[in-house]
């Protein structure tokens, strides 16, 4: 007899139940909300005006900024190499592959982000969130009520979904939790799709 799995099924039910929760965090950060699209046709097409490191992160993002006419805009490009790391596999397809999973949930956890190719060298490439602190610097402020305990509890469960085991919080002003650091998701799903 054949044994099945069951982890399609919790897979789905982590899914559900994240689909039926509010949308959580802070709108004030997340100007993005119902002009995906749009902030994904910026990223894609805009000039790129200057490209500074980071300075933190075992990727080497680089923080780039972006013009299109009037507009500017900042944005994190991160040219990870497809491959295992330290206990995950990682690929910067998985970044994209968490904001397009957010976007089916409605969770608006994950800024815009598309592939690009800067210098010849493809990476993502997702929309600077400006107003936030990370979250370790802000912990201390962290206010112990329902909704930031549901919060947490959102991003623990979008974790689980998408295999991503390094978590890295970002804390809006307006008390609301995004979700950084999407490791392991496009090796998920290449795993599903070669079965």
């Amino acid at each position: 007899m054949r044994k099945t799995s069951s982890r399609p099924f919790y897979t789905l039910l982590v899914g559900l139940v994240l689909a039926s929760l509010p949308a959580l965090g802070s709108a004030q950060s997340k100007v993005w909300i119902g002009k995906e699209k749009d902030y994904e046709r910026f990223l894609s097409n805009a000039e790129i005006v200057s490209i500074q490191d980071v300075g933190s992160g075992v990727n080497k993002p680089k923080r780039i900024k972006l013009r299109q006419g009037a507009r500017e805009l900042e944005a994190m490009w991160k040219p990870i190499q497809r491959g295992p790391k330290e206990w995950a596999w990682e690929s910067f397809e998985a970044e994209v592959a968490a904001y397009q999973l957010d976007r089916i949930l409605g969770l608006h956890m994950v800024p815009p982000t598309v592939v690009r190719s800067i210098h010849e060298q493809e990476g993502s490439l997702q929309l600077w969130v400006t107003g936030v602190k990370f979250f370790r610097d802000t912990s201390a402020e962290a206010p112990q009520t329902p909704e930031w305990n549901q919060q947490l509890a959102s991003c623990r469960l979008f974790d689980n979904l998408i295999a991503n085991g390094a978590r890295s919080f970002r804390y809006s002003r307006g008390r609301g939790v995004e979700p950084r650091a999407h490791r392991s998701l496009a090796g998920v799903f290449e795993l599903a799709l070669s079965r």
